[in-house]
């Protein structure tokens, strides 16, 4: 992702704009390749480094999913669990109540690494709070071009844009999305949806999106629950 550093750098003397951040995409090469292209944008802060970390599967399984503990764990593993049970719906649009807790890590894995996966939040530290200030809006303006560029380039068919200060920013680089927290809906040739934190997750809820996004996939409809 040499774009990456093109925009994150300062035209005038080259210098990165950020002291230090992590470079997000597909986890891996299936995305390319994969019958429906998924990216999963959230909004989370890791752990504090002082280099450029490229975002790959094998740092999502060994660091994120299996080292950290508490209430950044939850981040990366329900997102997983999200994304096993809509692959499980794109497959068989008829299954119904997913129980998301049957996902072995296996499967987790396996269905994260069909993915592009974005962090609106792309400079490293453990303020876990530090997403909610100003911070995230300021780097936006830097970042901003960049995340464009690049969503352009995954051309995904289904964004899932999680909690509400995501939204927010989503709106902010997509004006005329116009998409509203917790809404499900068809812009620009992608169904874009709107959901809850994957911090805290509620597995009916994931259920009523995944069914959501099957809806507007197969036939079309707009829902907002």
């Amino acid at each position: 992702m040499e774009e990456y550093e093109y925009y994150m750098t300062d035209p005038d003397d080259g210098e990165l704009c950020l002291d230090q951040f992590y470079k997000y995409g597909p986890l891996t090469d299936q995305y390319w390749s994969f019958t429906t292209r998924i990216l999963v944008c959230n909004i989370e802060p890791f752990d504090q480094r002082e280099d450029l970390i490229e975002v790959n599967i094998d740092l999502f399984k060994n660091h994120w999913m299996n080292r950290i503990s508490g209430y950044k764990a939850q981040t990366p593993r329900n997102t997983a669990k999200f994304i096993a049970g809509l692959l499980m719906a794109l497959k068989n649009p008829k299954v119904e109540n997913i129980d998301f807790r049957k996902f072995d890590d296996n499967e987790l894995i396996q269905s994260l690494e069909k993915i592009a996966y974005l962090n609106f939040r792309v400079n490293s530290g453990k303020n876990i709070s530090a997403h909610k200030n100003d911070r995230v809006a300021e780097q936006i303006k830097v970042t901003g071009p960049y995340i464009i560029k690049q969503i352009k380039i995954f051309n995904p068919q289904i964004i899932i844009i999680a909690g509400q200060n995501n939204c927010n920013i989503f709106n902010s680089l997509y004006p005329d999305c116009k998409l509203q927290f917790r809404e499900t809906k068809k812009w620009d040739n992608k169904i874009v949806c709107s959901i809850e934190h994957f911090s805290r997750v509620d597995y009916k809820n994931l259920n009523k999106k995944i069914a959501e996004i099957i809806l507007l996939f197969y036939k079309g409809a707009v829902y907002k629950y």
